[in-house]
């Protein structure tokens, strides 16, 4: 049978049909699409190749502008495109485009795979964030999980602004099975820390410190963070040796500006990436992990105890799209 001669035309289809479905999915996840089965999305590739789009500026520009509004910043969104080009030459299949799509937005993360396991016992482990950014709840999956390898863990509540943190801590602690040190509501909050990480030593265990909730904005709230980081480095020479900072996958640009605070107030060395089973896209981490080298660490993608999983970049990406 005698085969079609090559067309430049043709490069050029493909390339940009890859482009418009990208538009198409993050458009679709944006608004709430992410319930949007496949067979829209194949509908809507087939339309875009009877058009046979072609691969021109406007088009360009047009997915461009979508990833950056997507919170995945000018550089990430300008190698993604890039990449595009290059692995959907001669592509004309839903699943294979979507697997460039995934292949390209997971190798911008390959160099920043941090490890959940890391942490073993004598070493002092802080968790930093804004309110509602799933902190006490990684907590208590961390110590689950720990727990779970046999590693021992004490937990430090130094959230003491609030007593249902806590509370809820303890709760956690009996459910899970490991020791949580707290004070009476309104204590120094570096008071509890301390006594966390001295418990921790005494027991060769695995000191993991909850803090309270700070608006990244508040400089008295981020002293109090840092005052918290000095106490501990007391205790122990070199601790924290993990501060991991919590961040809501909906929460947008502000995400970028929070990462910046905590990590020039404490030295942030991992992130977690909660509620990816909402509809936020969490595209801020590419921006964050470009800027500031901070690997992820793991992502949250439900309300279970198990629903923290270890960061893979290619089920981040499968999430996203």
């Amino acid at each position: 049978m005698e085969s079609l001669p090559f067309e430049p035309w043709m490069l050029a289809t493909a390339a940009g049909a890859v482009l418009v479905v990208v538009i198409v999915i993050l458009a679709l996840r944006r608004g709430g699409g992410s319930s949007a089965g496949a067979g829209t999305l194949r509908r809507g590739l087939g339309n875009l190749f009877r058009r046979k789009p072609a691969f021109d500026d406007e088009t360009r520009e047009q997915l461009r502008e979508t990833l950056i509004g997507a919170d995945f910043g000018t550089t990430a969104a300008d190698a993604v495109i890039e990449a595009l080009g290059r692995k959907a030459r001669g592509v004309n299949d839903l699943d294979a485009l979507l697997a460039a799509l995934r292949e390209a937005l997971a190798e911008r993360l390959a160099a920043f795979v941090g490890d959940v396991d890391a942490p073993q016992p004598g070493e002092v482990v802080l968790i930093v964030g804004i309110n509602g950014s799933g902190k006490t709840t990684s907590v208590a999956r961390l110590a689950h999980r720990w727990k779970e390898q046999g590693k021992p863990v004490v937990i430090g509540a130094a959230d003491t602004f609030r007593a249902a943190a806590a509370e809820q801590l303890e709760v956690w602690g009996e459910r899970v099975g490991v020791r949580v040190v707290r004070q009476k509501a309104g204590a120094d909050p570096a008071a509890v820390a301390f006594d966390t990480v001295q418990a921790a030593q005494a027991a060769n265990a695995i000191a993991l410190i909850d803090t309270a909730g700070r608006i990244h904005g508040d400089q008295g709230l981020m002293e109090e963070l840092k005052k918290i980081r000095r106490v501990i480095g007391k205790a122990v020479e070199g601790a924290p040796q993990h501060v991991w900072l919590t961040l809501d996958a909906s929460q947008g640009q502000t995400a970028i500006e929070q990462a910046r605070r905590f990590h020039e107030a404490v030295g942030v060395t991992g992130l977690i990436v909660n509620k990816l089973d909402g509809e936020g896209m969490a595209g801020f981490v590419y921006p964050i992990t470009e800027e500031l080298g901070i690997p992820i660490i793991a992502i949250g993608v439900g309300e279970g105890m198990e629903d923290l999983e270890p960061f893979a970049p290619e089920r981040f990406a499968a999430q996203i799209v």
